[in-house]
């Protein structure tokens, strides 16, 4: 199969040679499999060396109708056959020519420029590579044996297991599905720096007891790199107070009806958001501080009528919500590393198993990608590396009692 580049080049030579009934004819070939600009732009040109303007303005109203900045790349001689056309609709360059964001404009800081497909992980990690250099600040390696703490859901504990397995002193605050939603980890967090005040210490320590939650205080604070991943963003309330559920059996309390399940808004969710930050910073004043949202799909709900729908809702709300505290000017020692978005955004453009590829499951990432994101990650807080030890299978190093499940996902 011809690459892009190729079929363009094709056309190209095709029309600088002025076999224009060759051109015609390719040209409505490639149409027939796949609609795309540059080979209307090829027919149109074709048609008009034929003398069959009426067919070929007709082939550009089609045009237009679909590819709404033409006027930023459209062929000169069509643009001299019907200069009406484009004098017209105005709005298929709004922002002026030479200076929309498919011209070279030094203003436009960047493009969009995931290739496809992609088909190896090679091409994957070319694509994460280009990603994390612009989303990403280069910052002064760190020591291999800094001391790293994940916390906040699911994959932050797979993170910590795979960076153990890869040499680095990675520990995760594992604590079971409960800790799993902004509300849950500001719970937690505030039991252990503020007890006296926050409401939910006695319950803490029921749980997990006073041993492990002096252990968890204590890797927080020795932590040289803390990351947070945010999991989901709905929540179980109680029907009469609205307050959160936390740490209790959520599903002998909604088969009683006396708790609902809600998703907070962007706002609230920031706030929330906000205060996990500070308790940290309270906690740790000088550790590096990486958010990241979990790539992994919500598990289930009953807030709205399909799951699909609700891990959008979940996923777009902490994303906006942490982009917009993190945006604030409060967390310039707060950096931001796109998990989500290597596997949710990228993944979409691949044809590789980005979920499923280990256990047929679809909400689990596959471990190739997960390997890929932490040895990125490895790479950006130590440097490059020597050996790597075998990979061993890592421990949850504090791991408490068992909480209640919450089967509203990672």
């Amino acid at each position: 199969m011809l690459t892009y580049e190729q079929v363009a080049a094709r056309l190209a030579t095709l029309a600088e040679q002025g076999n224009v009934a060759q051109l015609e004819s390719e040209s409505r070939q490639l149409l027939a499999q796949h609609r795309h600009y540059l080979w209307h732009m090829y027919l149109i040109a074709a048609l008009l060396r034929m003398g069959r303007r009426e067919e070929a303005g007709r082939e550009l109203d089609d045009l237009m109708s679909y590819k709404f900045n033409l006027a930023e790349r459209v062929l000169p001689e069509i643009r001299s056959a019907f200069p009406a056309k484009f004098d017209q609709h105005y709005i298929l360059d709004t922002m002026k020519e030479g200076l929309g964001f498919e011209t070279n404009n030094p203003a436009v800081r960047r493009t969009w420029g995931v290739p496809y497909p992609i088909a190896e992980q090679a091409a994957y990690a070319a694509a994460v590579d280009s990603l994390l250099a612009e989303a990403v600040p280069a910052l002064p390696t760190l020591p291999r044996d800094a001391p790293v703490t994940t916390f906040g859901s699911c994959f932050a504990a797979n993170l910590a297991r795979m960076l153990k397995g890869a040499g680095v002193d990675a520990t995760n605050l594992l604590i079971e599905e409960s800790i799993n939603s902004p509300l849950a980890n500001r719970a937690f967090l505030s039991g252990m720096v503020n007890p006296a005040e926050s409401g939910h210490s006695a319950r803490l320590r029921e749980v997990y007891g006073e041993e492990f939650l002096q252990r968890a205080r204590a890797q927080l604070v020795g932590a040289r790199v803390i990351v947070l991943t945010l999991g989901v963003a709905p929540a179980f309330f109680h029907a009469d107070t609205d307050g959160f559920v936390f740490l209790e059996d959520y599903r002998a309390l909604l088969k009683a009806g006396s708790v609902r399940m809600r998703t907070p808004g962007s706002a609230e969710t920031r706030g929330v958001i906000a205060d996990i930050l500070a308790l940290l910073r309270e906690l740790n004043s000088r550790a590096r501080i990486y958010a990241s949202i979990s790539p992994v799909p919500l598990m289930g709900t009953v807030e709205l009528p399909n799951a699909v729908l609700a891990d959008c809702i979940s996923k777009t709300t902490l994303r906006v919500a942490l982009h917009e505290e993190l945006q604030s000017g409060r967390w310039s020692d707060v950096h931001y590393w796109p998990s989500f978005e290597i596997v949710r955004w990228l993944g979409s453009h691949s044809s590789l198993p980005v979920f499923g590829a280990d256990d047929s499951v679809s909400r689990h990432v596959s471990n190739w990608l997960v390997e890929l994101i932490v040895d990125r990650f490895s790479l950006h807080l130590f440097g490059p590396a020597g050996e790597k030890p075998p990979t061993a299978p890592g421990t949850n190093i504090l791991v408490g009692k068992k909480a209640p499940s919450r089967w509203s996902g990672r």
